[in-house]
């Protein structure tokens, strides 16, 4: 017979989390409405770093907690109690170091996710996916890629990155920035690419941000 019960190992992680959202998230709630500039929300975010919430999907060999998509699951839930805004920080920032599991090299892995896992700080990822021109069109399997206007040019020793993103979860704090783009729009899904990008690297701006309580825009990098 088929079992749906929550092992122990995941009934304590929701557990976990479920108390981070009563303790941590609820009694601030209201204030994100005016946290314009992201501090109370990073300060969470730093919780749920020193807590091991935010390293659990990254691979135990990394110092995570090497969790499937089930305890993920329940634990946006249980933290989308407390504010679907700090749920969904947290969600795409895995959403966005998925593609650093499933093609990253062993480098680039030793690399990257001991920072995601460490507890001293809390750091996301942001997946930028969406364009100015083409919109979701490049989520369209239809489309195959062609839509894509986000170029990436091999220049020896480094590469060079020409485009802009819109709507991409957690761009204004990210620590990494996963990014869909392409060698040659004309090759379609040939020549569709992901390339991480560092924060604070030289030529990478953003734009302003929209703050929703205000209606005003705000100048942030």
């Amino acid at each position: 017979m088929l079992s749906f019960r929550l092992s122990e190992e995941q009934e304590a992680i929701r557990t976990l989390a479920r108390r981070f959202a009563e303790g941590e998230i609820k009694p601030v709630a209201r204030e994100f409405e005016r946290d314009e500039d992201g501090k109370l929300a990073e300060r969470i975010i730093d919780k749920a770093a020193e807590i091991g919430l935010l390293g659990l999907a990254v691979p135990k060999e990394y110092g995570g907690g090497g969790v499937s998509n089930v305890e993920c699951s329940l634990v946006l839930e249980e933290l989308a109690v407390g504010c679907g805004g700090i749920s969904t920080a947290i969600g795409a920032s895995w959403f966005g170091q998925t593609p650093i599991m499933m093609a990253a090299t062993k480098e680039q892995r030793e690399q990257i996710f001991p920072p995601l896992a460490a507890a001293d700080k809390g750091r996301l990822v942001c997946m930028a996916m969406t364009e100015p021109a083409g919109g979701t069109d490049i989520e369209n399997p239809h489309m195959r890629s062609r839509t894509i206007r986000t170029i990436v040019k091999d220049a020896g020793d480094h590469y060079v990155v020409n485009g802009s993103k819109i709507w991409p979860s957690n761009s204004d704090n990210a620590w990494l920035y996963t990014v869909v783009a392409s060698v040659d729009p004309t090759q379609e899904d040939a020549a569709s690419c992901l390339i991480l990008i560092p924060a604070g690297i030289w030529g990478f701006g953003r734009a302003e941000r929209y703050a929703k309580r205000t209606g005003r825009l705000k100048r942030v990098g």
